[in-house]
């Protein structure tokens, strides 16, 4: 682009020096802090805000066979993920479904737009006999934005 008239640079991208390989220093004094572009520096966003675990009752599921837990977050607040976690036998359980309520029971039906306040899970415990103990004790959790 040396030589090239100013029009013919509109729209192109800066060209660095031919000897420092370096963009103008004027450049980076031009951009504005975007951190705090609109007047409030990003923590302010984050001010009153917070996500607790809240744990539901424990439910046991029986060897060769599947069993559900749910959780609700407290009133007001909106539940952002969940899960279940084994209190003992962690070889066999698995987690066959997981997700938000409010939910009808079946899986087919449609929530869409609907603010989540809870969590289920649906468990399944493989164990076909053995060693272990025959059932397992699952605890199901929710995590909610305060």
């Amino acid at each position: 682009m040396r030589g090239a008239s100013v029009s013919e640079r509109a729209g192109k991208l800066v060209a660095t020096s031919g000897t420092t390989g370096r963009l103008p220093g004027n450049i980076i004094g031009k951009v504005p802090d975007s951190e705090t572009l609109d007047g409030l520096d990003s923590s302010a966003f984050l001010r009153g805000v917070s996500v607790k675990m809240r744990k539901g009752a424990d439910f046991s599921v029986a060897r060769n066979n599947f069993a559900t837990g749910t959780v609700d977050c407290l009133p007001g607040e909106q539940a952002t993920g969940g899960g279940a976690y084994p209190t003992n036998n962690v070889f066999f359980p698995q987690i066959a479904a997981s997700f938000p309520v409010p939910n009808a029971a079946s899986f087919g039906s449609s929530n869409t737009d609907t603010v989540a306040t809870g969590w289920r899970v649906w468990v399944a415990n493989t164990d076909q006999g053995g060693s272990t103990a025959p059932t397992v004790t699952m605890t199901p959790y929710v995590l909610c934005l305060r």
